[in-house]
């Protein structure tokens, strides 16, 4: 996202690509659950202190991850199934544990919702799916990834999930 801006502004524009994301987070919020537009709502939301945290530890793929997935959850709502896709594809590939779990996580409850829809969202997902594939065989041969100990990064992960599914969830 900042890579042009970063030549035209150095490192501030990965500096305001944070702020953006962190902005957005609220807009993207709003636009799955409209009841947030309410600005006490809103507040609860921005003051969540792992969202802060994550601010002030600039987790931007995280932030930008949770951006993208509420987007999706406005899609799968909306059953704009082709978008919906897109931003799965672009919420897992921007932080692939917290994008794949929430998007994951979140289609299983749309199914469970609205049976009816199983099967564009199915389809949606599997496309999803078909172009994340290259993506999560990828990160396996990461050397972050393949030298970590299974067990480490696991125990890594569930702490992890615990304060940041928190802003991922609150808001829905």
């Amino acid at each position: 996202i900042t890579a042009v801006p970063f030549a035209l502004i150095g490192d501030r524009a990965v500096t305001a690509s944070m702020i953006l994301g962190f902005a957005l987070y609220g807009y993207a919020a709003t636009r799955a659950r409209p009841a947030l537009r309410d600005p006490r709502l809103l507040s609860i939301i921005y003051i969540n202190t792992f969202l802060i945290e994550g601010l002030v530890s600039f987790q931007m793929a995280f932030i930008w991850a949770c951006v993208f997935f509420f987007l999706f959850v406005e899609a799968v709502d909306m059953r704009r199934w082709p978008l919906a896709a897109l931003l799965a594809v672009l919420a897992v590939t921007t932080h692939p544990f917290a994008g794949a779990a929430a998007v994951g996580c979140y289609a299983v409850y749309a199914a469970a919702r609205r049976p009816r829809d199983i099967l564009p969202l199915a389809a949606a997902m599997a496309a999803a799916a078909l172009v994340i594939a290259p993506f999560a065989l990828y990160i396996y041969s990461a050397p972050a990834v393949d030298a970590t100990r299974s067990k480490d990064l696991m125990g890594t992960l569930r702490f992890i999930a615990r304060y940041r599914g928190l802003v991922v969830a609150m808001p829905l």
